[in-house]
């Protein structure tokens, strides 16, 4: 994490979120919003998916969100995939 000069961590901007009145549809699988299928947005992009495509919650320290908060799928596989893979050694 990028740190300053008395070595406090640097919070980045988080992404702007897309208005609900410009997201008729989740962006991901094109379902359209209703009652029951409501609007979340990922709080590492910003834009707005249904549940489905949204089920996953990550810490983003470089937000200031250290407890997990909602992210969409696709976000979600690159913030832990690269943890993931660092973490598993190979067996020879």
């Amino acid at each position: 994490s990028p740190v300053t000069e008395r070595g406090e961590e640097c919070v980045e901007r988080a992404p702007a979120w897309i208005p609900d009145t410009d997201a008729p549809r989740c962006m991901a699988c094109h379902a359209g919003f209703t009652v029951v299928r409501r609007r979340h947005h990922c709080r590492n992009c910003g834009k707005v998916f249904c549940g489905r495509c949204s089920s996953n919650n990550v810490p983003l320290p470089r937000y200031g969100h250290t407890k997990p908060v909602r992210v969409c799928n696709r976000c979600f596989l690159y913030q832990v995939t690269p943890f993931t893979v660092t973490q598993v050694t190979p067996t020879s």
